[in-house]
């Protein structure tokens, strides 16, 4: 167990620039990317994760580096997340939140198109454990998280890329 362990870290370790290389210059076209605006006030952001733009395949960052599909944002760290579209948002696909310490000022659940359903369920079970929530299309969610965030805001964002831009 022990050395299969330290195999994975050392494989790790030295693999580490080549994967984060390959994931910033993934490929994915410019001109499909959708833009938001953003303005900094001071240069204290340099630390904090903002959403550039976005398209059908994933979310582009302010530090040029790329994440594909779903994806959770919080202030400093990106998190993959396991659903496909809106119908898969549920009370497990959102099981992280309630054990989150501090608890979070709000969490935006960006749904992906404007008009996609979800399952209503899921504002009782995060209200039932204090957590504010915001339920957007992910092209309003992006500002209202990137705003929040420049607030320095104890926020999060689950967003799922939109079908149609």
């Amino acid at each position: 167990m022990n050395f299969t362990k330290a195999l994975s870290y050392f494989i790790m370790r030295s693999n580490k620039q080549f994967i984060r290389n390959n994931v910033r210059n993934y490929g994915i076209a410019e001109e499909r990317f959708q833009k938001t605006s953003f303005t900094f006030v001071s240069d204290e952001t340099n630390d904090v994760i903002y959403i550039e733009k976005f398209n059908q395949l994933g979310f582009k960052l302010m530090n040029g580096f790329r994440v594909l599909g779903p994806a959770v944002f919080f202030p400093r760290s990106v998190l993959g997340w396991k659903v496909k579209n809106s119908t898969d948002i549920n009370e497990n696909s959102l099981s992280l939140f309630p054990l989150l310490a501090p608890k979070l000022d709000l969490l935006i659940v960006g749904i992906g198109d404007p008009g996609s359903q979800f399952d209503m369920n899921i504002i009782k079970y995060l209200r039932s454990n204090r957590i504010s929530l915001e339920i957007l299309p992910t092209e309003q969610a992006i500002p209202t998280f990137n705003f929040l965030n420049s607030e320095r805001r104890n926020v999060a964002a689950a967003l799922i890329p939109p079908v149609t831009l």
